[in-house]
């Protein structure tokens, strides 16, 4: 395999804190352009090459495999783990065992999951029992995890991010939308271009005026209308959304509901259609958010404090170094210094 050229630092740290003194991995990352980051990860530690039945060391490669083991997300971007790994054989004669997959804690053998997913089952049943609502971004990986090491526990999904996804729905349309009319990509002086922060605002944060010429505008340029439903879509989600707090009756949930449904399928748009199938999947932790209210918000907020500090600092070659500098960063009060004569 070819030498490393970029790293994937938040999945090689975590990989390389499972032994320490050693860098039992490295990744290598792979630019692809595309919304989920693809990690190749290859085994460095000779400890690895140890049969785990007599412990000694195989030089003895019988094939290669390639597993696809599932992570925590790259800050907000979907990581895809390749873990390129070797099958030796063990030449002990006494051995029982004739042949063997490299591993390391941080992945045991037959393992699907990383470690990172599975270290709630570390705390113990006395800790986990405590447990009664979790607040995630909508992850089908979050929330396996989840099930799994907390199976009493109630799944919230955060309404930042479904709105979020809500208008990423609206970009996409916009996008599609000028290229097909124009034939090349939307500039300030076209209408859909210009709305774009209008498009992707709170209705109620319009003004009567700004909402009825965002409408004329796109109309002039855009006469199917689908991005106009695909706005009217997402307002319809907030719509649903802004009931959390409210204790509202079972009847106000469901209406609001199927009037989203209801939109998604009128509007026949791919990209709403694709948002109507994601909020399906999401239903239960969609009502649960409207009747708790949980979110993850402080968590989001610290961990935009902590990636400004590794932003101002341009990287930390000291890990205690970059556990004060953040620990400092997140602090919520004011240290005083005292003044010098």
């Amino acid at each position: 395999m070819r030498e490393p050229q970029a790293y994937a630092e938040r999945y090689d740290h975590c990989v390389r804190a499972a032994r320490s003194g050693s860098r039992p991995c490295r990744a290598r990352h792979e630019p692809r352009g595309g919304p989920v980051r693809l990690v190749h990860v290859v085994t460095t530690a000779s400890s690895a090459a140890g049969c785990p039945a007599c412990g000694v060391v195989s030089t003895s490669v019988k094939q290669y495999r390639t597993t696809r083991p599932r992570d925590l997300p790259y800050g907000e971007q979907p990581l895809a783990v390749r873990w390129h790994k070797r099958q030796y054989r063990c030449r002990e004669a006494a051995c029982p065992r004739k042949a063997f997959t490299e591993s390391v804690p941080e992945i045991p053998p037959r393992a699907r999951l990383t470690g990172r997913l599975c270290r709630l089952d570390a705390h113990g049943p006395g800790w986990t029992d405590q447990v009664q609502f979790v607040a995630i971004d909508p992850c089908a990986v979050y929330r396996s995890a989840v099930q799994q090491a907390l199976p009493d526990a109630v799944i919230v999904v955060d309404h930042f991010h479904l709105v979020r996804l809500a208008n990423q729905a609206v970009t996409k349309v916009c996008q599609r939308v000028t290229r097909q009319v124009l034939g090349r990509r939307g500039t300030t002086r076209d209408p859909a271009r210009a709305n774009r922060r209008r498009l992707l605002r709170a209705r109620e944060r319009l003004t009567r005026e700004q909402f009825h010429r965002m409408g004329e505008e796109i109309l002039t340029q855009e006469a199917t209308g689908e991005l106009l439903a695909t706005w009217i879509a997402k307002e319809k989600l907030r719509y649903l959304l802004s009931l959390a707090r409210t204790r509202p009756p079972q009847s106000e949930i469901s209406n609001r509901l199927s009037a989203f449904y209801h939109w998604c399928a009128r509007a026949d748009v791919p990209e709403v259609t694709t948002l109507a199938k994601t909020i399906e999947a999401w239903r239960p932790q969609i009502l649960a958010f409207i009747d708790t209210g949980i979110t993850n918000a402080r968590t989001e907020s610290t961990n935009r404090m902590v990636n400004d500090a590794a932003r101002i600092a341009f990287g930390f070659r000291n890990l205690e170094n970059q556990r004060r500098t953040v620990r400092l960063h997140c602090k919520r009060t004011i240290i005083s210094q005292p003044l010098r004569g």
